[in-house]
This record gives C-alpha cells, sequence and structure tokens, in this order.
C-alpha cells in the first residue's frame, strides 16, 4: 500500500487526510497552522516538520493548497516535492488553480521522474469530509491506474 501525504490540512485537505487514513494509508501532513496540524495528528495522522521531509516519506502527495503560487512553490520549490520525492512518485493536484498554472507546473516536472495528476476537486467540505468529492483527473493511464485506490479513498467519482 502506498503511503500518502497531504499538504494544506485544511477544510478540504483534512477530509483528504480523514479518509485516506480511513482506508489505512499511513498519511503524512503538513500546514502552517499548528491548530490544523494538531488536529491532523489527533485524528491519526503523522505530521511533518515541512515539505521537503514529506516529500522524502511518501509515494503519493495530495497538494490541497489555496492558488497557483502556493502550488508551483510546494511542488518545484529548491525544498519542494519533486526535489524530494523518489523517482515514480506521483503528486495529486488536486487544489483547485488556474488551467495555465496547472500545465506550467506539470511542463516545469518534465523529466523529473515525478507523476503529476492534475485533478481539482467538487463537492466541498461535505465531500472531503465524507470522502464522496468527484475527482476530475487528468494524466497518462498507466499513473491514474497505479494511483486508482488512493483517489478512491476520497472519491466517489
Amino acid at each position: 500500500m502506498k503511503t500518502a501525504g497531504v499538504i494544506g490540512i485544511g477544510d478540504m485537505g483534512s477530509g483528504l487526510a480523514r479518509n485516506l487514513i480511513k482506508n489505512g494509508f499511513e498519511t503524512h501532513g503538513f500546514d502552517l497552522s499548528k491548530d490544523r496540524m494538531d488536529t491532523f495528528e489527533g485524528f491519526g495522522g503523522k505530521p511533518v516538520a515541512d515539505v521537503e521531509e514529506m516529500g522524502r516519506l511518501v509515494d503519493v502527495a495530495f497538494v490541497m493548497v489555496m492558488n497557483g503560487h502556493q502550488a508551483r512553490s510546494v511542488i518545484l520549490g529548491s525544498d519542494g516535492l519533486v526535489a524530494n520525492m523518489a523517482r515514480g512518485s506521483t503528486i495529486i493536484l488536486s487544489a483547485t488553480i488556474k488551467p495555465s498554472e496547472a500545465r506550467s507546473i506539470g511542463e516545469d516536472m518534465e523529466g523529473s521522474g515525478i507523476h503529476l495528476i492534475d485533478s481539482p476537486v467538487s463537492g466541498g467540505f461535505p465531500g472531503a469530509q465524507s470522502g464522496t468529492l468527484t475527482m476530475m483527473a487528468a494524466a497518462e493511464g498507466d499513473v491514474l491506474d497505479d494511483n486508482l485506490t488512493v483517489m478512491q479513498a476520497v472519491s466517489a467519482t
């Protein structure tokens, strides 16, 4: 079973994390808010100190941040996921950002050996908490297949 991570464990990310844990995934999390980190740990999550540490620990990382700038920084920054994840790992970009921002991140990841699933979600807070989100996922078919169980843990569709 894959080791999962969630960056941004607010209203939406906490739901992702809860459902990953509920479905048996070892789940690491990171958020800038200490209160959110404490809550995450309280429901069985494994807090990490920073994005760099998460990258070293997980096979698949959900990025549920507020905007494209934050997504780019978390994914492509010098201490970001791409710099620290093992080749063959996957980033699921679940934050709702501009299509041009997602494309740009994907283009800049080319050649890294890290896969990207661009997957904005629908269903809001109730869907995130109940594991019934709709994921609009785009990636190569084999990458989607390899991460199907992780995505099914947090979504109904």
